[in-house]
């Protein structure tokens, strides 16, 4: 099957700012939702609540890309950048995963000559809850598999791929990486510019690409580094 052609994509800016406004009211809802059954049932654990969570979280985000009439059908995942789910592409994955990683090092390097102490990322926080065996695996799923296809399939796929078109590349990548990094809720000024880097950057493999698989390689590469850190780190 042949890569994503931006100018095939049926979708356009129109359908992503309906979408950006039906994912903000269900995640609303979703949480009204949670914080209702948390109060009606049994609390839940801190891990299995943040599983759940995450699980209904992203089920919601993936389904609704598809309500579009232009996503559904045969040619909707090569639209979605993922027609050619066979050329698996190694090396723009693990080095791009690489190279974000080293950049967001580097920034981290120059932001900590200005800073004396940067918020704790939502991510960093919930691993806390993590620490048995059976949880950091969990951890692990939720991170490195669950977020990467989750967020590469709305963020790169669907969003940039709808606005590419209408913004250009540049327009596009920081259009749908200030919606990535917004979902991501670190609003201090440091971890917001920091995911900011990181979701262009992997609009840009997705851009160099073509195909989906490279940013949701990428982005688990970072991910899984990121949680080995944490692990050695303590």
């Amino acid at each position: 099957m042949a890569k994503v052609d931006w100018r095939a994509i049926p979708w356009g800016a129109r359908e992503v700012f309906v979408y950006i406004l039906l994912l903000v009211a269900a995640l609303i809802a979703l949480i009204f939702l949670t914080s209702l059954l948390g109060f009606l049932l049994v609390p839940l654990s801190p891990m299995l609540a943040i599983l759940l969570a995450a699980l209904a979280q992203g089920a919601v985000m993936v389904a609704l890309i598809f309500l579009p009439r232009g996503v559904r059908g045969k040619e909707a995942w090569r639209n979605l950048g993922l027609g050619a789910i066979s050329r698996i592409p190694w090396l723009k994955g693990l080095g791009g995963g690489l190279g974000l990683l080293a950049a967001s090092w580097l920034y981290g390097l120059v932001v900590s000559h200005f800073v004396e102490e940067v918020p704790t990322q939502a991510i960093i926080e919930q691993f806390m809850e993590f620490q048995t065996l059976s949880g950091m695996l969990v951890f692990g799923f939720l991170v490195v598999i669950l977020a990467p296809v989750t967020e590469e399939l709305v963020f790169r796929g669907f969003i940039f791929g709808g606005v590419r078109n209408n913004l250009g590349f540049w327009g596009a990548a920081l259009f749908s990486s200030l919606a990535f990094t917004v979902i991501h809720l670190s609003f201090h000024w440091v971890p917001f510019i920091q995911i900011l880097i990181l979701g262009v950057g992997l609009a840009w493999l997705y851009e160099a690409s073509r195909n989906l698989l490279a940013p949701m390689l990428a982005h688990a590469v970072y991910n899984l580094a990121i949680a080995i850190l944490l692990v050695v780190s303590g």
